[in-house]
């Protein structure tokens, strides 16, 4: 694939997001994914697209992929934003709470808000 290529998918990709068309952008990422099983882009891309599908297993399976892939830059990376709502979904509400909280932590970001704002 070239560079122009995975540009367009990506692009693409963003595009059916966008337009509430999560399916597609899953199956398009998913096919390049194929091509390119470590490509930060489209794997962010397809954490998004699966959490908007509502499988949050999926999601979080791609933001962990993501983070193999070298492109998580630890706490502070806004993939953090998606695992923690994949977790929110999968019921695991003191995890998705502990990754938010590290993510705010890591912007330095000092929100007080009561736990129930946090729950499944």
């Amino acid at each position: 694939m070239t560079q122009r290529q995975r540009e367009f998918t990506a692009l693409l990709a963003w595009f059916f997001l966008q337009h509430g068309q999560p399916d597609k952008a899953a199956i398009l990422l998913r096919g390049a994914l194929r091509l390119l099983p470590d490509a930060a882009e489209f794997l962010k891309a397809l954490a998004v697209a699966e959490l908007l599908r509502g499988d949050a297993g999926a999601a979080l399976a791609a933001a962990e992929r993501y983070a193999m892939a070298g492109q998580d830059r630890g706490p502070g990376s806004p993939i953090q934003l998606v695992r923690a709502r994949a977790l929110l979904q999968l019921g695991r509400a003191a995890e998705a709470r502990q990754t938010f909280r590290r993510l705010l932590d890591a912007q330095n970001v000092d929100i007080v808000a009561p736990a129930m704002v946090i729950q499944p």
